[in-house]
């Protein structure tokens, strides 16, 4: 059966090919780096290097970048996960340094058990993480996303309906 996270991708990679087969865009996933290494007679993949973001491509003529996650929280989105950051400080650089650039970057969240996508421009997800830090909180409530939830066409999830 497939995890929640997975189901969640291949939702933006259905969304990104449907972008694509409009003429809407080109995005396509960024794959991780991985070496394959042997660990007691078995052959295993691990990650070797760090990624910036999960998608870039192109839409409406607009360079994006799109870091996406999901969670099984019905009221909010954990800064951690096994006690890692669930957005890496170099992932939000990455971000931070695209937008400098000229593109436009986004954290996309999908909160499964609600079954709720939001798309939040860096900036923004950047803000909500520092007033809920101040705040001492250990994640973000769901409610801090309002406003930029993502809608639905059909099947498609419509994630970059709004960048303009």
């Amino acid at each position: 059966m497939a995890k929640p996270w997975q189901i969640f991708e291949k939702q933006l990679i259905d969304a990104n090919s449907y972008y694509r087969r409009k003429g809407y865009g080109c995005i396509d996933k960024v794959p991780n780096d991985m070496k394959t290494i042997r660990v007691g007679g078995q052959m295993i993949s691990v990650p070797s290097g760090k990624t910036g973001c999960d998608f870039l491509g192109v839409y409406r003529g607009h360079a994006v970048a799109i870091e996406a996650k999901s969670t099984d929280n019905k009221a909010s989105f954990p800064f951690e996960s096994h006690n890692k950051p669930r957005i890496a400080p170099h992932q939000i650089e990455f971000l931070k340094d695209f937008e400098k650039s000229g593109g436009k970057s986004f954290i996309c969240v999908k909160f499964s058990k609600v079954n709720k996508c939001y798309l939040l421009p860096i900036d923004k997800y950047s803000q909500i993480e520092q007033d809920a830090l101040k705040a001492k909180r250990k994640s973000i409530p769901i409610a801090s996303f309002s406003g930029h939830l993502v809608n639905e066409r059909g099947y498609i999830l419509d994630y970059l309906q709004e960048v303009q």
